[in-house]
C-alpha cells in the first residue's frame, strides 16, 4: 500500500512542477543565497506557458548578453565643440584685459622712477659747474677733424678719427655744449654708424648713447616705454592653448566649467601671468596645471565637514 500511494501521488507532482513559478525571493538559506535568488527571479525561466524550444531559444539569448561596462555618457555630458569655442573667445577678452592692465601698470611703476630719476638729477646738474669755455672750443675742433675725415670718405682715413672720438669721450661735455657744437648731430651719420672700422663704429655708438641718456636726464625727458599691444593672432594662440590644457584636464562640462572658471578668476588676479603666457614664459600646461591643482585642493577643503562645537551649557551639564 505505501508503494501504491507512492505511484498515485508522483503524477500530481510531475502536473504540479512549474505552474505556476514559485516566487524566487522565497528561494535560499541565507542572505546570500536570497539575494541571489532575487536577481535571477527577474530574468526568463522555464513553465509550461510556451514551448520548450521556444524558451530555450530566450534563455540562450539572455545569458548571451554582456553587461555594458563602458562609461555611460548620460550620467555625465562630454563639452560640446561650440562651447569649446566659446571659452576660446572668452580666454581671448580675459588675455587682453589682463595683459592691457599688467602693462598698465608696469608703466605707472616706470614713469615714477623716471620722475625719481629725473628730480635727483635735476639736483646734480644744479649743483654741478657747467662746462668751461675751453671744453666748448675743444669739441668744436674735434668736430672740425671729424668732418674732415667724413669729406673725404676714404677708408684708409677713416681710423684717423679714433683720435678724436678718444679726446671727446674724456671731456667732460653737457648738454649745452652739445647744443652749440651739434657734435651729436655729426655723429648720427650713417657714415659714422656704419663704418667699415669695427672699432669706430663701437666708439660712435658708445659716445651717442652716453650723450643721449645724460642729455634726457637733464632735461628730464626721459622716452617711457609705449604701451604694449598684442596682436589678436597671439591672443588666439595663447587662448588656444590654454583651452586645450584644460579640457584635457577636465573633458566633462561641469568640471570643465568650474577648471575655466578657475583661469579666469587667476588672470584676473595675477594679470602679470597673461603677460607670460603671451609672451612664451610661461607654458599653458603648466600654468592650467598649477591652477587646477589648486582647485582641487580647494574642492577637497571645501568637503571636509568641521565638527560643530556645542555651546549649550545643559547639555555639558
Amino acid at each position: 500500500p505505501l508503494a501504491h500511494k507512492s505511484l498515485s501521488t508522483a503524477p500530481l507532482q510531475l502536473r504540479d512542477w512549474g505552474c505556476p513559478r514559485p516566487s524566487m525571493n522565497s528561494f535560499g538559506t541565507d542572505s546570500a543565497e536570497k539575494s541571489t535568488s532575487k536577481i535571477l527571479g527577474g530574468g526568463p525561466t522555464l513553465d509550461c506557458t510556451r514551448p520548450v524550444d521556444r524558451q530555450a531559444k530566450s534563455l540562450s539569448a539572455f545569458f548571451s548578453q554582456v553587461d555594458d561596462l563602458t562609461f555611460k555618457e548620460r550620467s555625465v555630458k562630454n563639452v560640446s565643440e561650440k562651447g569649446r569655442a566659446k571659452v576660446v573667445e572668452t580666454l581671448m577678452e580675459a588675455l587682453s584685459v589682463a595683459s592691457a592692465a599688467a602693462d598698465s601698470k608696469a608703466r605707472r611703476l616706470e614713469l615714477k622712477a623716471m620722475a625719481d630719476a629725473a628730480a635727483s638729477a635735476a639736483l646734480v646738474v644744479a649743483a654741478a659747474p657747467l662746462a668751461p669755455k675751453w671744453v666748448h672750443e675743444e669739441v668744436l675742433e674735434q668736430v672740425v677733424l671729424l668732418q674732415r675725415v667724413r669729406t673725404r670718405g676714404r677708408a684708409a682715413d677713416i681710423l684717423a678719427a679714433a683720435e678724436p672720438l678718444r679726446r671727446l669721450a674724456a671731456l667732460p661735455v653737457d648738454s649745452k655744449v652739445l647744443k652749440r657744437t651739434k657734435v651729436a648731430l655729426e655723429l648720427n651719420s650713417d657714415f659714422w654708424k656704419k663704418s667699415d672700422a669695427p672699432e669706430v663704429r663701437q666708439m660712435v655708438s658708445v659716445l651717442v648713447k652716453e650723450w643721449k641718456n645724460m642729455y634726457r636726464g637733464e632735461q628730464g625727458t626721459a622716452a617711457a616705454s609705449k604701451p604694449r599691444v598684442f596682436s589678436q593672432r597671439t591672443l588666439r594662440n595663447a587662448a588656444t592653448d590654454l583651452e586645450e590644457s584644460a579640457h584635457g584636464k577636465a573633458p566633462m562640462v561641469e568640471k570643465y566649467q568650474d577648471l575655466v572658471k578657475a583661469l579666469l578668476g587667476r588672470l584676473a588676479q595675477v594679470p602679470d601671468q597673461a603677460i607670460e603666457l603671451l609672451d612664451g614664459g610661461v607654458q599653458a600646461p603648466a600654468f592650467v596645471g598649477r591652477v587646477h591643482k589648486v582647485a582641487l585642493a580647494q574642492e577637497v577643503s571645501a568637503r571636509v565637514k568641521r565638527p560643530k562645537l556645542d555651546h549649550d551649557p545643559a547639555k555639558k551639564a
